[in-house]
């Protein structure tokens, strides 16, 4: 009786047609399925296109000037001592000084770096070969190629106003880039302060006069600034009621990926805020420890082209409303960004900043084979950890041609199928250049809420802790640990009386553990630089406490709670756990992975699983 009569409107159909739907004309789950498929591949394709116009105006001719140049030799590479032989004779294949693009090298790979006195060597610490060419690929792209007819046959000449202007042999036109005044030379004293601050710094990662990052989406540059300044003396629009999460932020969303995918590239484009802080990190470019930073996604309230709908400015940013060259924005989304480390040495770190996600971006590199070891391991900690709301984005699009753009997008389609991600499709960016940010703020603003139980006893999960106190401070002005996380659940006020657990955990004189929870007095709430009175479950916060600086000096606190006193979990000893194998870490191709090493990791995973 199910497979009855064909209906007679369905009679020209076709038989796998006609499969398609059930007895009552309703689309089976299949075909369901097929046409959301679909529907997220047209949704690539769209900001596939739209990104390759912005990269390439002109398309790509199949006849285009080609320059040989040499490949740079790295003597010591990823040391402190890496040096590039032949850097001098790079600059002469493309004429340009040496000292141009030696500051433009230093200032991109965030390394110090020296030249030897016939300026034919370069002295950067941690490059490799494989970063130095992607770095003077840069270099040529911005300062050297036409961007009308691809020529290499260009000269960089002052312009009127002290600007610099690329100028081709070829065809004759001219294009303006950053000066060197502004982009190389050495920071001044007030940008220096700033940097230390936390704030945005000029810098030469841009294209075009001075900018940090596009007008599509993110802020940083001396554009972004002038609307910023004009939206601060227009102020915020009348009749308007406050939103909850104007002072805080309710979501936390996890950037996660292999290292060297350009996570905190991305946080960067979104809110003009580098994630690395510590010395380490800054010398080596790359994150080590937990980065964090806010954003506020902004909808035009009116109609508006799709890539000016949405637009993204600092948790700082003063207004909920403002308006933009005649368009109206109004606050939809307040969220914390969590830039995890993608090192395969750190995954602990990703794992602690795991715990406070509601949501996550994986990002994967599309100069790079799919999938690589930690974008494996970082979909499958989200996996375990329940992560429902996980966007995949396809970064560094600019370093390859768009056919190898459309084949790494089959490859990561084929990698995400099955899981979280693959609901929300493929979303293709250039985080260095800022292009199509507008679909990640649309994916954020698409994000569900997140439930608030605000009648129930305070309890935060504790991911950093600090001492604030710069070396040789008086007594008298000495400041007690500063706690980072994410509330759970209840309300933290000023003045609150909380508790740390487990605490500070030792042994006794017979060697048995002993645990004495920490008491304290809650003196200050803040987020991301903005104090507060009371602090609601979401985004993170930092609460200031009277702990001795000794005890949350270098995360040492980190993975502790927060809450009531009387109303914390107790403290065990001993646990018994149920094991969960991140599957499908354990059954990458070994190629992929590391060669025989990763074979031999893979075959002890499957006998120990047996």
């Amino acid at each position: 009786p199910v497979q009855a009569t064909i209906r007679q409107e369905d009679s020209h159909m076709r038989p796998s047609d006609r499969e398609r739907r059930d007895p009552e004309g309703v689309p089976s789950p299949l075909a369901a399925r097929k046409e959301a498929q679909e529907m997220l591949h047209a949704y690539y394709w769209e900001h596939h296109a739209r990104l390759q116009a912005l990269l390439r105006p002109d398309g790509e001719p199949q006849e285009r000037e080609r320059l040989k140049l040499p490949a740079p030799e790295v003597n010591k590479p990823g040391t402190k001592t890496a040096c590039v032989t032949n850097f001098g004779a790079f600059c002469a294949a493309v004429n340009r000084p040496v000292e141009h693009v030696a500051a433009f090298v230093t200032m991109e790979a965030g390394s110090a770096s020296s030249l030897d006195e016939q300026q034919q060597q370069l002295r950067i610490k941690y490059v490799d070969g494989k970063k130095m060419e992607q770095l003077l690929r840069r270099y040529v792209r911005e300062y050297v190629s036409c961007r009308s007819c691809g020529s290499l046959s260009t000269s960089a000449v002052r312009s009127v106003g002290r600007l610099q202007v690329l100028r081709c042999e070829k065809c004759c036109s001219e294009r303006t880039i950053a000066r060197v005044e502004r982009a190389f030379h050495a920071l001044g004293r007030g940008e220096r302060r700033r940097m230390r601050a936390g704030g945005s710094v000029r810098s030469a990662s841009a294209v075009g006069p001075v900018a940090v990052v596009t007008a599509e989406g993110a802020v940083g540059s001396a554009v972004a600034k002038a609307e910023q300044e004009a939206a601060e003396a227009a102020g915020p629009l009348p009749d308007r009621v406050p939103l909850a999460d104007e002072k805080q932020a309710t979501l936390n969303i996890g950037i996660i990926g292999h290292v060297a995918h350009g996570k905190s590239s991305l946080v960067r484009a979104l809110t003009g805020v580098r994630t690395q802080k510590h010395k380490q990190e800054l010398e080596r470019n790359t994150t080590i420890r937990l980065g964090y930073a806010n954003c506020k996604i902004y909808e035009c309230v009116h109609e508006c082209p799709p890539h000016l709908r949405f637009l993204a400015r600092p948790g700082r940013y003063p207004h909920a409303s403002f308006r933009d060259d005649g368009r109206e924005y109004e606050l939809v989304r307040h969220v914390s960004l969590v830039d995890c480390p993608g090192h395969e040495a750190l995954m602990i770190n990703m794992l602690s900043g795991a715990a406070v996600m509601d949501a996550a971006l994986l990002l994967v590199a599309a100069d790079e084979p799919c999938p690589a070891p930690q974008t494996f391991e970082h979909l499958s900690a989200a996996e375990c950890l329940g992560l429902q709301s996980v966007v995949c984005v396809q970064n560094k699009v600019d370093l390859v041609t768009a056919s190898e753009a459309e084949a790494h997008y089959e490859t990561v389609r084929d990698f995400i199928d099955g899981t979280s991600a693959a609901e929300r499709g493929v979303t293709p960016i250039c985080a260095q250049l800022g292009h199509n940010m507008y679909a990640v703020c649309a994916h954020l603003a698409a994000l569900p809420p997140r439930p608030r139980e605000t009648d129930v006893p305070t309890c935060m999960i504790v991911i950093r802790s600090f001492d604030v106190n710069r070396p040789g401070i008086v007594c008298e002005r000495l400041t007690g640990g500063v706690l980072g996380g994410a509330i759970a659940r209840g309300v933290l006020r000023r003045g609150q009386e909380v508790e740390v657990r487990p605490g500070i955990v030792g042994r006794d004189v017979r060697g048995g553990l002993t645990v004495t929870p920490l008491r304290t007095v809650v003196e200050s709430l803040h987020s991301d630089g903005e104090p507060l009175d009371e602090a609601l479950p979401g985004g993170l916060i930092g609460v200031g406490t009277r702990l001795d600086p000794l005890l949350s000096k270098d995360d040492r606190l980190s993975g502790q709670l927060l809450g009531h006193v009387g109303h914390m979990p107790p403290i065990y000893v001993e646990l018994t756990l149920r094991l969960q194998l991140m599957r499908r870490a354990s059954a990458a191709p070994a190629e992929s992975v590391g060669g025989a090493a990763a074979a031999r990791a893979a075959g002890a995973r499957a006998k120990s699983e047996a």
